[in-house]
């Protein structure tokens, strides 16, 4: 907002000369149905599905300000839903986490076609109609998110009370036809976000398949899914002649330094440029074409194709493929049958995957190295393909985050 003038700093054309928006407690405008008499469930309230469950939201069913049900739901019986009437849920209303760790994150209800409600650490948020969308954005505003930290009471699980919920202050805009058009800007706004999320989750699975396709089941000599020309048995060697594991320790001060925190989980691409790091840390030395893996908790997934050279920080291996492609080496290390004996690990409050284990177990792994290419080459550009829309997600929710803060604020 313009200072001292409750006007927002972007504004659609048609009500730039519209009346200033107003500062009201969101309480003024919503209506905020909380469990009045509920009573919590206990083990028997909770059944299945098929048993003629009503599905039940928490805080898991909030991802990124979205509803999903892609996780673990919870049904509670018909009769249980019916005793609080007031939370029974419907399309337009938004669910607001009122306790626990991500208190304050907010998700629209739309789409839902069964009857459904919430559970006791979410509260619904009614607002009047075709004004839904309007107030799912301004829910998700900085303003709104730093309010809810400033107010929230206990430690381990922090909670706002409905009347704080109520007492949050908000900046209001007047027009309801201007609601409309901002709801409808952000509603727009989401769908291509769900939609870019969506094909980013399907390449994920389609990865998933082919690592699982590509190479043998359990006793097997050929993999399910296989390139055009390759018909021989793939061989069975111990994953320590597979790889070498470089320990070369280098102090180059010219060389760029990678640690764990400068990889993305599970991606294996780097967040910054290292080369702007300054850094003079020790570690493993390692060239274009090797795999850094980490060792340290290995199901956090901290891996990297190295495409230069450059010093391994922390708890890395350092693998080169021996007679063995790199790109398949790489390939290798995220299979599930490298990912389950990696983390037979040692250490309890800081496991490490063990080498000794790792190194004497046996893989199967094709015979030619030209098959291994064509193997690791495919998964690499799948790889870059899911990067290329992860890159594509995470701007259009910058962008998101932009137009709410000059909208709203």
């Amino acid at each position: 907002m313009k200072e001292n003038k409750l006007i927002p700093k972007r504004r659609f054309k048609e009500f730039i000369n519209d009346e200033a928006w107003k500062q009201r407690k969101l309480g003024e405008v919503v209506k905020l149905n909380g469990r009045i008499g509920f009573r919590g469930y206990t083990e028997k309230d909770i059944i299945t599905k098929d048993e003629g469950g009503v599905l039940t939201f928490s805080p898991t069913n909030i991802v990124k300000n979205r509803l999903t049900t892609d996780c673990r739901n919870t049904y509670i019986t018909r009769f249980k839903y019916n005793e609080s009437p007031e939370i029974q849920i419907k399309n337009g209303d938004v669910l607001f986490v009122k306790t626990g760790s991500t208190l304050g994150k907010s998700a629209l209800v739309k789409g839902i076609s069964e009857d459904a409600t919430v559970n006791p650490q979410v509260v619904v948020i009614r607002v009047e109609k075709d004004t839904e969308e309007y107030f799912s954005a301004l829910l998700t505003t900085e303003n709104i998110l730093k309010q809810v930290e400033k107010r929230k009471i206990g430690g381990a699980v922090p909670t706002l009370t409905e009347a704080q919920i109520n007492d949050l202050n908000i900046i209001d805009c007047q027009s309801k036809s201007e609601k409309h058009m901002i709801g409808t800007f952000f509603s727009k706004l989401d769908n291509l976000i769900s939609l870019h999320h969506c094909k980013l989750k399907k390449l994920k699975e389609i990865k998933l398949a082919y690592l699982s396709e590509m190479f043998p089941k359990k006793g097997e000599k050929y993999p399910k899914l296989r390139f055009a020309g390759f018909t021989d048995p793939w061989e069975k060697r111990k994953f320590g002649d597979i790889a070498v594991r470089i320990s070369s320790i280098s102090t180059v001060a010219e060389l760029p330094r990678v640690e764990y925190e400068d990889i993305i989980s599970g991606q294996g691409v780097l967040n910054k440029d290292i080369y702007e790091k300054q850094s003079n840390k020790q570690g493993i030395q390692f060239q274009s074409n090797d795999v850094l893996y980490g060792k340290l908790r290995p199901y956090l997934k901290n891996w990297l194709f190295a495409r230069f050279s450059g010093i391994a920080v922390g708890d890395f291996w350092v693998l080169r493929g021996n007679d063995t492609d790199g790109l398949f080496l790489y390939t290798l290390i995220q299979s599930k049958e490298f990912d389950k004996v990696a983390n037979q690990s040692t250490g309890t409050k800081m496991p490490r995957a063990d080498w000794s284990l790792v190194s004497n177990t046996e893989f199967y792994i094709p015979s030619q190295q030209a098959e291994q290419r064509r193997i690791g080459e495919y998964l690499h550009q799948l790889d870059k393909l899911i990067n290329l829309h992860q890159r594509k997600l995470e701007k259009l929710e910058n962008i998101k985050k932009a137009y709410l803060n000059e909208m709203f604020m």
